[in-house]
């Protein structure tokens, strides 16, 4: 990611959001398509655990996200991105790609 320095502020990332896929989270898993870029940023209203990969399942067993939390992460282009609910009850995941 870009580093901006803003005067007075130190130094701050950013970074270009391409597009964004909205999940409905569950006690299923369920995925993304396909992904386009390297990295991707995560956020849930509930929180989740998610695994990447060409033909992602996710399992409370995987990575866990804390809910209302924004994380980065770098994967493969072609990737898709599964999620489940940590505690079982319904929420939202948003995968945003970050070019």
């Amino acid at each position: 990611m870009p580093i901006l320095h803003v005067a007075g502020s130190g130094s701050v990332s950013v970074a270009k959001l391409a597009g964004s896929q909205a999940l409905a989270l569950g006690a299923t898993a369920t995925n993304t398509g396909a992904l386009g870029s390297q990295m991707v940023r995560l956020v849930g209203d509930v929180a989740f655990n998610w695994n990447y990969g060409a033909a992602a399942t996710a399992a409370t067993t995987n990575i866990f996200m804390a809910a209302n939390s924004a994380e980065y992460f770098v994967i493969n282009v072609g990737d898709r991105i599964a999620a489940i609910t940590a505690t079982g009850g319904t929420g939202t995941l948003w995968v945003a790609e970050v070019i």
